[in-house]
């Protein structure tokens, strides 16, 4: 029978699930022993989700986008990725941002690459929703301008 990780929403068949957790009066399944770690930290976060605030996708003004190179990169490292899912379901969250011009996650190097629009989305947003999606991250000030 197939079940969906909670963690990084994985479709998994029962048996051949990588790690398993009782909470409560159910059983969960999950595709790798990281997303059940990171599940038996907090259940209620994966099963209620923590609301996610859309409020800052834009912040100044209506549609502007940037002027042709005013597009800024910033590399960070995300904590708690345990497959290949959890890449996917980090480059989709980040790029629905407005703003946001280009997002490259590395599950091995345990690191993200997000070009965005200074003049419609700010580091701290995007960092709280990759925590909003679930997994941990850190800043560096390492900030290049990207032109062209």
């Amino acid at each position: 029978m197939a079940a969906t990780d909670p963690v990084c929403h994985m479709t998994i068949e029962e048996e051949q699930a990588a790690a398993t957790y009782r909470y409560g009066d159910k059983k969960f399944y999950f595709c790798a022993q990281g997303c059940r770690d990171r599940f038996a930290e907090n259940p209620e976060r994966f099963l209620n989700g923590k609301p996610t605030d859309r409020s800052e996708d834009v912040s100044r003004g209506p549609d502007t986008a940037a002027a042709d190179g005013d597009f800024r990169r910033i590399d960070l490292p995300i904590r708690g990725m345990s497959c290949a899912s959890c890449v996917e379901k980090i480059e989709t969250g980040v790029s629905r941002l407005k703003g946001i011009k280009e997002v490259s996650v590395n599950f091995a190097a345990e690191k993200g690459t997000v070009v965005y629009d200074p003049s419609r989305m700010s580091v701290s947003r995007i960092l709280r929703e990759i925590e909003n999606i679930g997994y941990g991250t850190r800043t560096e000030e390492i900030l290049r301008l990207v032109r062209g």
